[in-house]
């Protein structure tokens, strides 16, 4: 059969030949610097942040995209909890995931409004509950937007989170 990474390749193709823009992230078997890796990853390609960026540049470069693509009431907000997540925060930041997955959701939404997205979750099966929790929280909450998500995972994501995505209106799951 298709290889889940070779899926997700060909849909992406589709995607960005009819416009789309397409955006990776992807979970690691060893110790993660933040439990929102995938996520985080998605963030800094969008953000065009890249690994040998300094602390710097990459709060700058965060920034660029957030007053580019954020409403400017939301701005501050926004780019506070998305330094969090990318831990780029100088402070502490907060315990309350709650502001975070508000943040990551309208940035998904932004994005999406000015360009059909795609969003694909690489070794699904290897990610903690924090971003597991943040998926089912964007996959159930952003709307009215032109918004697909595809999570890879071998089967073994299904032993540790059964009911995982069935809760979800419009998801399919391919074996």
């Amino acid at each position: 059969g298709i290889g889940k990474t070779r899926l997700g390749r060909e849909v992406s193709t589709i995607v960005e030949r009819r416009g789309g823009r397409v955006l990776w992230g992807r979970s690691l078997p060893y110790e993660e610097q933040s439990p929102y890796r995938a996520f985080a990853e998605i963030v800094r390609r969008a953000a065009e942040i890249y690994e040998n960026d300094t602390p710097e540049v990459s709060r700058g470069k965060l920034d660029e995209l957030i007053a580019d693509v954020v409403p400017s009431t939301e701005a501050s907000e926004a780019s506070r909890y998305l330094r969090q997540l990318l831990g780029l925060n100088r402070d502490e930041g907060t315990d309350d995931g709650t502001h975070l997955y508000f943040a990551a959701r309208r940035l998904v939404e932004v994005l999406a409004a000015r360009q059909p997205l795609f969003l694909v979750f690489e070794d699904v099966h290897l990610a903690d509950d924090a971003l597991m929790t943040l998926l089912d929280y964007l996959m159930s909450r952003v709307a009215d937007q032109p918004v697909a998500f595809l999570a890879l995972a071998r089967p073994e994501l299904l032993e540790t989170h059964p009911t995982w995505g069935a809760g979800m209106m419009a998801q399919t799951r391919l074996p």
